[in-house]
């Protein structure tokens, strides 16, 4: 910055060059990762700098709604692909769509999604539509991290080191059921938001079984169209978050240490006293007790029981019903 004279305090600035351009590749890729790869690749005209540096985006995010036709999204796709350094690995894939699984555009990124390594995926479709995913989704040596929204999976999975699992709104067959996740034998982290059981008039199933042994951190939300029980063997399992999701059965979770529950307690979360001789923190704890009168009394007994069952946690939050209940019976938490 230079002073200027003769015309008071004047400043003249010069900019030989912008402070972003000057950044390491790998950050501008971070920051290219939080836009649409239409945006990205816009970006190019900025300066001589950046009229490449899409070609290298480790971060793939592959935006639908910034297009308003799919044959205009399937023509970027195409061109993006095509151009884009086809020697480097991919880190992660995202996409959001419209339409059924089997436009041209969806195949061709997730073929090059799984040629090129990717370990994380989020596949995301905006409408309802009820088409199986294809197999070749579910079958991966490098995929790390899954995220599914609005979809239906196929029944076969291999993906032997996938460690996180999100799933929110996603449907399942009730011939097929979930038990198929239980193939991810390193399954760590799950969650499962709002899915729900496609069933046959015909049909009944009383419960579908989860085995995971490596799995620490387990999310159940909003699970009131799923009207199966729910199972749970989870040796490892160290955080377990319940909200508006009723039946679940726990079984062998020795090393809880968290635990989060919201809803109507009705007994058919079950957790033995021996699982949670661990417990060092309830957080949240805010059951809705019953206006049925029978329901009343089985919430209460069930209720005695598992306040009992965690009262020696170190740290313990309740709501106002719970608190009421803790001095009628006398439990001191």
């Amino acid at each position: 910055m230079d002073s200027g004279c003769g015309h008071g305090n004047v400043f003249i600035m010069h900019v030989e060059d912008d402070r972003i351009s000057s950044l390491p590749d790998d950050v501008i890729h971070k920051i290219l990762s939080f836009v649409g790869l239409k945006h990205a690749v816009q970006a190019s005209v900025l300066s001589s700098r950046w009229k490449y540096i899409w070609t290298s985006l480790p971060y793939l995010n592959f935006l639908g709604e910034d297009f308003s036709t799919e044959r205009m999204f399937s023509k970027f796709v195409e061109h993006f692909i095509t151009r884009h350094n086809n020697l480097l690995k991919v880190s992660s894939v995202k996409l959001t769509f419209y339409g059924p699984f089997n436009q041209v555009f969806v195949k061709r990124i997730m073929n090059y999604a799984f040629t090129h390594n990717a370990q994380q995926m989020t596949v995301r479709r905006l409408d309802w539509f009820t088409d199986d995913l294809p197999v070749s989704l579910f079958s991966s040596q490098s995929l790390k991290s899954l995220s599914l929204r609005q979809l239906k999976p196929a029944p076969t999975w291999d993906l032997p080191f996938l460690t996180t699992l999100y799933l929110d709104y996603v449907i399942f067959d009730v011939n097929e059921g979930i038990s198929h996740i239980s193939k991810c034998a390193n399954l760590k982290n799950l969650t499962l938001h709002s899915c729900w059981v496609r069933e046959s008039y015909y049909e009944t199933v009383g419960c579908f079984d989860i085995h995971l042994p490596e799995l620490c951190n387990l999310t159940l939300k909003d699970g009131g169209c799923f009207e199966m029980g729910l199972n749970v063997f989870a040796p490892q399992l160290e955080n377990l978050t319940v909200i508006d999701w009723e039946q679940v059965h726990l079984q062998s979770i020795p090393t809880l240490v968290s635990l989060v529950f919201k809803g109507r307690y009705n007994g058919l979360l079950q957790i033995s006293s021996f699982d949670l001789c661990f417990l060092e923190k309830v957080d949240r704890l805010c059951i809705y007790k019953s206006y049925n009168k029978k329901d009343k009394i089985d919430d209460d007994h069930n209720l005695v029981a598992l306040l009992r069952q965690i009262q020696n946690a170190k740290r313990i939050t309740l709501n106002l019903d719970l608190i009421q209940v803790c001095h009628y019976v006398n439990i001191d938490l």
